[in-house]
């Protein structure tokens, strides 16, 4: 840290409109000698003046508006050498002493409070940079801190990180002025605004810190490859140890083109070490001010790169993941948009395929029909078939349609047993007729669920049409209810044939079937249904035994009901 300095001090006397009435002090460059030539004048007109940039205005007006009897600041100004100092302002009211209503008191307390000011200032960095993941608010609140007058207060500050694909180090941002003139208006304009680190850290936290650059061409032409050894920033980094260049102009290691690009006769680089990794690179000068970089410059350039480094690796790594993340979701789209037009393909055909045989058979029947339409009795057997394949490519169609386009849900309180039972009653008598005994076994105590009644009742339509093809002979389909913790579940079990293994996996599919006549659409349009309300089906089955497929639903309302009793 810097040495201390010894400690100037000023006082003066005020009347009611902030003029100077009197001044004394010693020890402040700069600043007395603009107050003794200002008696008569407002303090913040003379503060401002030959460019001291001590702005008290803000601070008189709120000790004037809040009527206090005192009041205390810490300020920020310039020496008329350019130099930062640090003032502490002290305020009194003065009562019944004729023209003098106030005194004020300025202790520069620059040598003593700036390594403590330094310090805390960068621990409030530190604890932001590690606050977000957002890798150029990272980068850009980093090179404010090392530019701010009363943080490090270098005039440019360029950062470099290691691109590990490319194998570059790559130049990404930079923060200064482009020119001396355009220095010398913003340090003016700071000065009159009071703008020090805190209000930037300030806008930071708010998000109003601008992220313009006006070096972004400067830096990425310093960029370079990690091979070339001759480049200063890379040395930096291959000795991970900070290097300080007094005359660039003569130094051996500087190289014509970084002299060209770069311009600074002197300045300083520090590694930005992450986990003893090195991930980039610093680099610092005064080019306009010309004040000498110092080894306590660069020893608290090089502790503040410490924690900078690692918020720089945790937001680059959280930047590559996002730049992945999109390119899995492009790769899934593409993959998505592929698998729809396969699908596409597959409903062509299928539909091609199906209706191929109705349509054959009833333009043939028709055909029949218009030979000899006066052949009553035969008439009426060939509409018939004529209207059982028209029913058929009905059915097909509709089924086709409730998977291309399925409808949304319209989700209302029902009771599962109900529903089940009424499926039951329906299916009942034809499967009597087929030879299927169709057993009940509902639980009496389901909470009310919230789903889209007709759509849920076909799903079971499907499974049991499904369960009854697979039997023979004897078949038994059974329907079951009951609660597993925070599910309800539905089950319909058969004793038929099974599912081999290797279709289990497929039977969801889209046109996958193994029975004649069949759209291989039912399985998937009731998957989609479940999904649609939250929930699933679960399958279970042995070859020569009989399948098992479990619909789960999600508890909305856990109200008990009475059940419909076992059947």
């Amino acid at each position: 840290m810097e040495t201390q300095e010894p400690q100037g001090s000023a006082f003066v006397l005020l009347d009611d409109a902030g003029r100077i009435l009197f001044s004394t002090g010693e020890g402040i460059p700069g600043i007395l000698s603009v107050l003794d030539g200002a008696r008569g004048k407002k303090m913040d007109d003379a503060a401002v003046a030959n460019g001291t940039g001590l702005v008290l205005g803000g601070f008189l007006r709120n000790f004037a508006a809040q009527n206090r009897r005192y009041d205390s600041t810490i300020l920020q100004g310039r020496d008329r050498d350019g130099a930062e100092r640090l003032f502490r302002a002290r305020m009194f009211r003065v009562e019944n002493a004729g023209p003098i209503s106030g005194a004020m008191s300025l202790v520069d307390i620059t040598g003593s409070s700036k390594a403590a000011y330094q310090l805390a200032m960068l621990r409030r960095v530190g604890d932001l940079v590690q606050g977000t993941l957002e890798l150029n608010k990272i980068l850009y609140l980093i090179l404010t801190c090392v530019t701010a007058g009363f943080a490090i207060g270098f005039n440019r500050a360029f950062l470099f990180l290691v691109d590990p694909d490319s194998k570059v180090l790559q130049g990404r941002m930079a923060v200064g002025p482009r020119s001396l003139e355009e220095a010398g208006r913003i340090w003016n304009d700071l000065s009159r605004s009071a703008k020090g680190l805190d209000t930037f850290l300030n806008d930071y936290e708010t998000g109003q810190a601008p992220l313009e650059q006006p070096l972004k061409g400067l830096v990425e032409s310093l960029s370079s490859p990690l091979s070339d050894d001759t480049e200063i920033i890379v040395r930096v980094l291959q000795e991970r140890r900070p290097i300080v260049v007094r005359r660039a102009s003569q130094d051996p290691r500087i190289t014509e083109k970084f002299r060209r690009i770069y311009q600074a006769e002197e300045f300083a680089a520090v590694p930005l070490l992450a986990r003893n990794e090195p991930i980039g690179v610093i680099l610092v000068d005064n080019i306009f001010s010309g004040h000498p970089i110092t080894d306590e410059h660069v020893q608290l350039l090089a502790t503040f790169a410490t924690p900078a480094s690692l918020a720089v690796q945790n937001a680059a790594a959280y930047e590559r993941l996002q730049r992945q993340m999109v390119a899995l979701k492009e790769t899934q789209d593409r993959l998505i948009h592929s698998e729809r037009l396969a699908t596409i393909g597959k409903l062509a055909a299928h539909i091609s395929h199906e209706i191929r045989n109705p349509l054959v058979t009833i333009g043939g029947f028709a055909r029949l029909l218009q030979r000899a339409p006066e052949k009553v009795d035969d008439v009426k057997e060939k509409a018939r078939i004529i209207v059982e394949e028209v029913s058929r490519l009905e059915e097909m169609l509709s089924t086709v349609m409730d998977f291309a386009k399925p409808a949304a849900p319209q989700l209302e309180p029902a009771e599962l047993n109900t529903l089940v039972e009424q499926v039951a009653r329906f299916i009942e008598g034809e499967m009597k007729g087929r030879g299927i005994l169709l057993k009940r076994e509902l639980s009496p105590d389901l909470p009310l669920l919230l789903i889209d009644f007709a759509q849920v009742k076909q799903v079971f339509l499907n499974l049991i049409q499904n369960a009854a093809d697979a039997t023979s002979g004897e078949g038994i389909i059974q329907l079951k209810t009951y609660r597993r913790g925070a599910r309800t579940i539905a089950e319909v079990t058969d004793n038929g044939t099974g599912i081999a293994s290797e279709d289990l996996q497929k039977i969801f599919e889209p046109f996958f079937t193994k029975r004649w006549g069949g759209t291989g659409l039912g399985l998937a349009v009731s998957r989609k249904i479940m999904e649609d309300h939250g929930g699933r089906i679960e399958v279970e089955s042995a070859v020569g035994k009989g399948t098992t497929m479990r619909l789960v639903f999600v508890h909305t309302k856990a109200v008990p009901m009475p059940g419909i009793a076992n059947a």
